[in-house]
């Protein structure tokens, strides 16, 4: 690409080449569809344009599917230990009051079948999400301690869970997903380039808005998308 073409392409033409002060420049996310440039962060970012609906659901899947890994699945599996762990340990139930409660009967004095039904909630949550969100239930998403089950989730549950990730920050809150490019002149014209969507992991939805930058950062690097910090996922 020679000079005339990069500066049509990123919205330069006509600033002389003077990247410093150039309107070209101006941010990113104050500018409409079309292309651009900003340099953030050693970050090069060619142009910003409404995403596809392909892109979208490609950025939600790859997105449920990391925090599945890295958040809610360590969070079954932790409560599912604990459940187990309090069997025949004379542990009280959490959040049991004193005074006689119903809340305060310990876990030792349970039959069976209620530890297994607890278990079994836990899982059946986990796993509804990973089938609504991800698509079936690959190998590395299975539980390490508790069987596949088909039993609708526990609502109360399934708020625990997510609550659960909120709080062991295991996987970031944004996360900047790559997807295939839509054929965008700023993807065409550079053969390095890759497009990225933002995914929040906390409502499980993709933004609007795909951003096309001139080659790949390293994984985990900060990148700033739609108002917000993500963090880039290859």
């Amino acid at each position: 690409m020679d000079r005339k073409q990069f500066l049509k392409l990123s919205g330069l033409a006509g600033c002389g080449g003077a990247f410093a002060g150039c309107e070209g420049l101006s941010e990113l996310e104050k500018k409409p569809e079309g292309a651009g440039i900003q340099v953030i962060s050693g970050v090069v970012f060619l142009a910003k344009y409404k995403a596809t609906g392909r892109q979208r659901e490609e950025a939600r899947r790859k997105g449920a599917r990391i925090y599945a890994k890295q958040g809610l699945k360590p969070a079954a599996e932790a409560k599912i230990r604990a459940i187990q762990s309090s069997v025949g340990s004379g542990r009280r139930r959490p959040g049991g009051g004193g005074g006689g409660s119903d809340d305060n009967i310990r876990l030792v004095d349970q039959p069976p079948e209620k530890i297994q039904k607890e278990k079994a909630a836990a899982a059946a949550s986990y796993y509804a999400f990973v089938r609504k969100n991800v698509g079936g239930v690959p190998g590395d998403l299975r539980l390490n301690n508790a069987p596949i089950v088909d039993v609708p989730p526990d609502p109360k549950v399934t708020r625990d869970l997510h609550a659960a990730v909120a709080r062991r920050r295991t996987v970031e809150k944004q996360l900047a997903i790559r997807v295939t490019g839509s054929g965008h002149p700023a993807e065409v014209q550079n053969p390095g380039a890759v497009t990225v969507v933002k995914y929040d992991t906390r409502s499980q939805n993709a933004a609007s808005n795909a951003y096309v930058l001139k080659s790949a950062p390293r994984g985990g690097s900060s990148l700033k998308l739609d108002g917000a910090t993500a963090s880039y996922v290859n």
